[in-house]
């Protein structure tokens, strides 16, 4: 099953590991780590963090993790499960010089999440071979992904391979 947890945590050194450690304790494979930097209320930052957890004792492991963060005083803003559907696509260009974290933003969105980057390049400067991972929640949002990724590469200028 995947799950994804949002948390608000304190941007200070330690406190992300602190908080992964109730997952990684509970089964947890950890898939993606995504800070919200843009979005920092006073001195706490989201944090989602998408994971698989296996179906045997898949309640009782929750159940630790949920106890496990509530007891480091992490707050929980959200935590859901979900079957979800993989799809990937190959960006080439620049990638990087056309403002990456804004292509990562645009193609996280409810029901789309980027879980998963892998990137080739010499030098930032250079062209680069970005691989995307994306999940989505229903086949109903493919159409949506799909329409983000063709903006994405017209504006951008890049070159897109679907997996």
């Amino acid at each position: 099953m995947v799950l994804e947890l949002e948390v608000r945590l304190m941007d200070a050194p330690g406190k992300l590991i602190e908080m992964l450690e109730p997952l990684s304790q509970n089964g947890a494979n950890i898939q993606g780590v995504f800070h919200m930097h843009g979005e920092v209320q006073g001195d706490l930052i989201p944090v989602l963090v998408t994971f698989l957890l296996p179906e045997h004792h898949f309640e009782s492991n929750l159940n630790k993790i949920k106890k496990g963060l509530i007891a480091k005083g992490i707050e929980i803003v959200r935590l859901s499960a979900e079957q979800a559907i993989t799809i990937s696509f190959l960006a080439l260009g620049h990638v990087f010089q056309t403002d990456f974290v804004d292509t990562i933003r645009r193609l996280s969105k409810p029901g789309i999440r980027v879980i998963s980057i892998e990137a080739r390049f010499k030098s930032i400067k250079d062209p680069s071979a970005v691989l995307f991972s994306i999940q989505i929640e229903n086949k109903q949002k493919e159409a949506e992904l799909m329409q983000l990724i063709d903006e994405i590469r017209q504006e951008k200028d890049l070159v897109i391979i679907k997996g």
